[in-house]
């Protein structure tokens, strides 16, 4: 064919000349119209008109040729040729497309050879697609428009003598992202919008015939990558063969088994790229830590209908590698064997196997519940888990559990049986594994010990025990238990089981019935195993024997109850027990209490005591009851008393027995005491108690006699309100002092007073509320005296509580406290305090509004406190400020000080009385204070000598008060007002000091308004004489104390854990003080540097600081409640400023700030285990309220003054909140608490109509 091309070259040049020299622009189109009007001659014969050109077919390929220009030269001529080839071309409507090749210069000798190759370069770029899914761009070149000639030779063909030589592909070969996309090499995230492509440059004898060696990057499947819940697999190969050739396969390639539904020839024909090695990434669920796990694999392909291949891969993931969703809750998983059949990039086959360790075993051997040996350990360890295998396709991965008919529950240390009907569930969610396991069986516990078992329970079945890694992290729908158990040897029979959760905590709570004698009696209480959730997995934490608890036994003698309880790890016991017991004899009538305790914590320590109480043994004037005693090692009773009392406060009996806490403080202490009565205990009962303590040399270190006493407690319901029918005639004889339908037949009266049976007096108004009575004894007193040899102390304190016929005849203090006494000796001071000036005792007699109170102190020692103002009432009538009649001001900054005081108060008050139209009310008051106090060597401004004698002085008041008012009551347009016809008020008021200097002062005084001010007045008149001290300077601040007082007292012991410590100064603090100097008055402020409170840790306890009306008292008040049984330090410290120029600036003493320090150590009692009525600042539903809707709210909530965190956060309490009905009936709410607001929030529950509901807060 080249021979007669050179033939034609020569013959037809001159024709072909012109077309050379056309526009470059046009040379393109026109080549492709030249072919389209070339002559095709087979031989030269049937050459007979021009354009003209050769072609042949080779592998069923069309190759063209044509001759376009030729340059006749002496040695050679020079042509232009064009080549046309047609290729299959899947995306063409024809099924094929034409390549067009050219070049310029080609060299013929005139001998009829071509000298060298002839090369021509694909005229432009040309994509030819095998299928639709992929693409092979073909980089060409072009011709130059200025000199015709072809540059760039990226594709071409090559030709010889003998016909078509070589083939040169150049380009790039694209993959659609419909089929797969690529992902970045380091994060294998996939590139969503981007196309799979690699550059291609070889050389082939036929178009036909292509087997080309590429490389492509990682790519993912994109079908697989559309899925946002699943991962991809990542492929990854360097060794890849393009197949483009329709009778050769690459070496060693077959197609994966089942591709035969595919082919639609033979196999030869298949096209396509062969992956005969390639790295094969797992989904992103599947991880080791965070990193993506990978593995070898061969002969993968992947053609139009995408990728196709099998692969499998052992041990990928160790179960220490593993994790699935959850975070901190993740568990554990092995990857042991995988396997996936993809045929056309979908997964068939898919399979999977290894092990889930569940969050309920232990992921080491330390929580094996038997002894094993090494090698079974290391045996032993290679099982943990539960051995699963799986399928998986395209859209979910499904597990079965083949290894769950017996499982280690290592979090409670037992060993499970399981049933088939549990299974093992893996779902994926955003590209991670979220397991779950639905168990149902049986299992077993024990408590893993070397000697012998504590507990062993056999038969406890569950269904539905839950556990995953999303919250809630572990359930359960039921669990049970048959057959009897046994704990510490004991046979023990099992009521109920639940399982509760809370946080980090898994308690498995059992209500048992221990058998302490056969066929006898059994105790009855609870049994809990706690596990504690470390990381992925749940740990076993200890058990715990809640209180055993024996209820009315009978024992043939007597019938016996009582509590036994082990204490584990406990915070205020330690490790121990304490038991509890009490018997009851009927014949004769005699109770005996007793409590036990021995334990450690930190120290070993150990107590017992006990009462009996019943007996009836004469003694002259009074009845033996009873007996009580103990003796403590390193222990001391919870309050030091035998008082029992209620959430308020209020008294309500003595306790039978002593609660003991540990201190190692204490050494030995021995108590003795008797229980009697004075004729019956309905009349008086009585306890005295001896107590001895000895110190750590065994010597003895205190002595004291502590004292109880109840009178009339029986007799507290009789005297509930015997004034009822008193006040009924008193209010009914008030109402017949007008003749009320008389004065209505008036017209003038008919319109201006209303007689209406709604303002008409009823018979609550001057009763007592039924609803406020207390249930504590009408009297009650306690007594300690005790002597500490150590100190060379004597101590006496008494209190009295007096509430009589529900609060008719009471005491003036809280909870009813009629006064306190104190009398103390030491070799520093010596006080007797028969109330004091600051808290008088006193009683107060009264029912509805009226009311007499009568109040007194008495003061003599080294402590005596400033004298009280008088009454407001008298500074009232007098028309005169309060603080004008204050008398002591100046001598009063001296608080404290050695002398004798004595003061007796009595008030009148009827309250309102109302009888129809007519009000009135009345008042009176008198009383008188007296004081001989030492004041030291004080002296008055500008006066010479001491204050006194000898620094002794004497001062006091006394006053008398009447006040008065009488009207009516009317409506006026609608409006209820009060018309007074008299109003009148008198008082008088003498007040004195002396000597040196003696001064005395009088008022009298008074008002009065008649007729609504028809005829009104004041009147006041004053006597003074002689000379009042005001001290002068420095006799406050030179040598006198400013700290008055610090509560509690020093080295003071069961302090309440609700404690606001106090802190009394002899000065006003942070306010101006004028103080009277001989150069004229100096002004001071006294700065409180300091009150903080610390732990005996050194920690300081967070609290905010609240001053009293008069600045001279501060409370520190903490934000949390304090620790039971824990040691504190109050520490107080003051510094001084005089105001010099504008300025205040500190005094300073030899050089340094002049500061005053006072400390004070004390040790609190127990918390409670409730919320006290007193640390409620307010709530909602408020207390007692009533006429509640049932549906009012759903958002409840309690206002604590102090926080109670410990109540919410221990782990081995459950806290919950009951609302408690008068027919027993309990709903139950789950309280929420907020700590840093002190505020408990909960939901209301459904609540019935009419019914009357107490909180009640408790623990379990």
């Amino acid at each position: 064919m080249i021979r007669n091309l050179i033939f034609l070259t020569l013959m037809f040049a001159f024709f072909l000349k012109g077309f050379a020299q056309q526009d470059g622009q046009h040379v393109f189109k026109q080549v492709e119209n030249t072919f389209e009007q070339t002559r095709w001659a087979e031989t030269l014969e049937d050459i007979t008109e021009l354009p003209v050109g050769i072609r042949e077919t080779k592998d069923g390929m069309e190759y063209a040729i044509i001759i376009t220009q030729a340059t006749f030269l002496p040695e050679q001529t020079l042509v232009n040729a064009y080549a046309r080839l047609t290729v299959p071309d899947s995306e063409s409507p024809t099924g094929k497309k034409q390549l067009f090749f050219g070049a310029t210069g080609l060299s013929f000798s005139y001998e009829g050879q071509i000298v060298g190759d002839m090369r021509l370069s694909l005229l432009g770029d040309f994509t030819v697609s095998s299928n639709k899914n992929w693409e092979f761009l073909l980089r060409g070149g072009g011709i130059d428009t200025r000199t015709g000639d072809t540059v760039g030779d990226l594709t071409y063909i090559t030709f010889d003598c003998d016909g078509l030589r070589e083939i040169a592909l150049n380009g790039v070969i694209r993959v659609s992202p419909q089929l797969i996309v690529p992902v970045d090499e380091r994060t294998y995230t996939p590139i969503l919008n981007g196309r799979v492509e690699t550059s291609v440059a070889l050389k082939a004898e036929s178009w036909n015939n292509l087997l080309l060696r590429v490389s492509l990057p990682a790519f993912a499947i994109t079908k697989q990558v559309q899925n946002s819940d699943r991962g991809a697999f990542v492929f990854e190969s360097e060794d890849i063969i393009l197949d483009m050739s329709d009778t050769h396969n690459a070496e060693g390639m077959f197609l994966p088994q089942g591709y035969e539904e595919y082919l639609v020839a033979e196999a030869e024909s298949w096209r396509g790229f062969y992956m005969g090695k390639l790295k094969i990434t797992l989904p992103e669920e599947f991880k080791k830590s965070e990193s993506r796990v990978s593995f070898s694999a061969e002969r993968f392909i992947l053609d139009s209908y995408g990728v196709s291949g099998s692969f499998s891969a052992e041990n990928l993931i160790s179960l220490n590698e593993g994790t699935t969703s959850g975070g901190e809750n993740a568990w554990r998983y092995s990857l042991d064997f995988i396997k996936a059949d993809f045929m056309a990039s979908k997964i068939k086959g898919g399979a999977l196997s290894g092990r889930m360790l569940l969050p309920i075993e232990s992921a080491d051997d330390s929580e094996d519940t038997a002894d094993v040996a090494a090698n079974d350990k290391a045996k032993k360890s290679s099982e943990k888990g539960i051995f699963f295998t799986g399928t998986f396709t395209d859209d979910d991965y499904m597990l079965r559990a083949s290894s769950l008919e017996k499982l280690n529950f290592d979090l409670w240390r037992a060993q499970a049986t399981i049933e088939p009907s549990s299974y093992l569930e893996l779902r994926v969610k955003n590209k991670k594994f979220i397991p779950k396991a639905v168990l149902n069986g049986q299992m077993s516990l024990r408590e893993n010990s070397t000697d012998k078992n504590s507990y062993e329970f056999n038969g406890i079945t569950f269904r539905k025990f839950t556990l995953q890694t999303e919250e809630p992290y572990i359930s359960a729908e039921h669990f049970g238990v048959t057959g009897e158990q046994r704990l510490a040897n004991f046979p023990v029979s099992v009521k109920d089981v639940n399982v509760n959760f809370k946080g980090n905590r898994a308690m498995l709570n059992f209500g048992i019935r221990v058998g302490l004698q056969k066929d006898k009696f059994s105790a009855e209480g609870g049994f809990s195993i706690y596990a504690k959730r470390e990381k992925a997995s749940w740990r076993y934490d200890t058990f715990d024997v809640s209180e055993l608890a024996l209820n009315n036994v009978d024992v043939v003698v007597a019938t016996v109850s009582g509590r036994l309880k082990l204490m584990k790890d406990d915070p205020l016991y330690g490790n121990g027990f304490r038991a509890m017991l009490a018997v009851e004899i009927e014949n004769p009538a005699i109770k005996v209490d007793a409590n036990a305790v021995f334990g450690n914590k930190d120290f070993r320590y150990w107590g017992f005591d006990a009462a009996v109480d019943g007996l009836n043994i004469p003694a002259s004037f009074v009845n033996i009851t009873g007996f009580v005693g103990g003796a403590y090692y390193r222990m001391r009773p919870e309050d030091g008393t035998m008082t029992n009392k209620d959430k308020e406060g209020n008294i309500s009996g003595i306790k039978r027995a002593f609660d003991l806490i540990p201190d190692a403080s204490v050494e030995l202490e021995l108590k003795a005491g008797v229980l009697g009565a004075f004729q019956s205990k309905n009349v008086a009962s009585f306890m005295a108690i001896l107590s001895l303590q000895t110190n750590k040399k065994g010597g003895l270190a205190r002595v004291g006699i502590d004292g109880e006493a109840t009178i009339m407690y029986a007799l507290q319901d009789k005297l509930d309100n015997p004034f009822e029918s008193l006040q009924e005639g008193f209010s009914s004889r008030v109402n017949q002092l007008v003749d009320m339908k008389k004065l209505k037949e008036g017209d003038k009266l008919e319109n201006f007073l209303s007689m209406d049976s709604s303002n008409t007096p009823s018979q609550q108004d001057i009763s007592l509320d039924k609803n406020g009575k207390t249930k504590q004894a009408p009297i009650y007193a306690t007594m300690a005296m005790s002597y500490d040899f150590s100190q060379k102390a004597f101590h006496a304190n008494m209190e009295a509580y007096v509430n009589v016929a529900g609060g008719i005849i009471k005491g003036r203090g809280n909870n009813g406290l009629a006064g306190r006494a104190v009398i103390h000796i030491d070799p520093k001071d010596w006080y007797i305090h028969i109330g004091t000036s600051r808290e008088m005792i006193g009683l107060q007699v009264g029912f509805g509004n009226l009311s007499v109170k009568a109040q007194s102190y008495f003061m003599i020692g080294t402590k005596i406190y400033e004298t009280p103002e008088p009454p407001a009432k008298v500074a009232e009538i007098l028309g005169m400020k309060a603080s004008n009649l204050g008398y002591m001001q100046s001598l009063n900054q001296v608080r404290e000080g050695r002398g004798f005081a004595f003061g007796s108060h009595l008030s009148f008050d009827t309250g309102d009385i109302n009888a129809g139209f007519i009000y009135a009310r009345f008042a009176a008051g008198l009383g008188s204070d007296i004081m001989l106090k030492n004041y030291g060597n004080t002296h008055c401004k500008n006066r010479s000598g001491e204050l006194g004698i000898n620094g002794w002085y004497a001062s006091g008041q006394t006053y008398v008060y009447l006040q008065g008012e009488l009207g009516i009551r009317v409506r006026l347009f609608f409006v209820r007002k009060n018309i007074p016809i008299l109003k009148a008020g008198v008082a008088a008021i003498l007040q004195g000091s002396g000597p040196n200097p003696f001064w005395a002062r009088g008022y009298l005084g008074g008002y009065y308004n008649v007729l609504g001010g028809l005829v009104k007045g004041r009147f006041r008149l004053k006597m003074e004489f002689g000379e009042q001290c005001e001290l002068a300077q420095g006799q406050v601040l030179d040598g006198m104390k400013i700290i008055s007082d610090v509560s509690p007292s020093d080295k003071s012991t069961n302090v309440d854990v609700f404690i606001a410590p106090q802190v009394s100064f002899n000065l006003e603090v942070e306010k101006p003080i004028v103080i009277p100097e001989d150069d004229g008055d100096h002004t001071y402020v006294v700065k409180l540097e300091k009150l903080e409170m610390t732990d005996e840790k050194g920690s300081k306890i967070s609290g905010k600081l609240e001053f009293g009306k008069s600045s001279d008292v501060v409370n520190f008040i903490p934000m949390e409640t304090l620790s039971s049984n824990t040691k504190y330090k109050i520490t107080a410290q003051v510094s001084f400023q005089e105001l010099k120029g504008n300025s205040y600036q500190t005094v300073m003493v030899d050089g340094k700030k002049a500061l005053e320090v006072e400390e004070r150590i004390f040790v609190t009692g127990v918390a409670p285990e409730y919320i006290p009525n007193k640390n409620i600042q307010y709530a909602y539903p408020v207390l007692d309220q009533k006429n509640y809707f049932v549906d009012e709210t759903k958002n409840a909530f309690i206002q604590l003054k102090q926080g109670q965190a410990y109540l919410f956060e221990s782990d081995n309490w459950e806290t919950q909140l009951h609302l408690i009905s008068e027919n027993g009936n309990k709903l139950t709410a789950q309280p929420s608490y907020n700590a840093a607001k002190n505020a408990i929030t909960y939901t209301m529950p459904k609540l019935d109509t009419e019914a009357k509901l107490h909180p009640f807060h408790s623990k379990l």
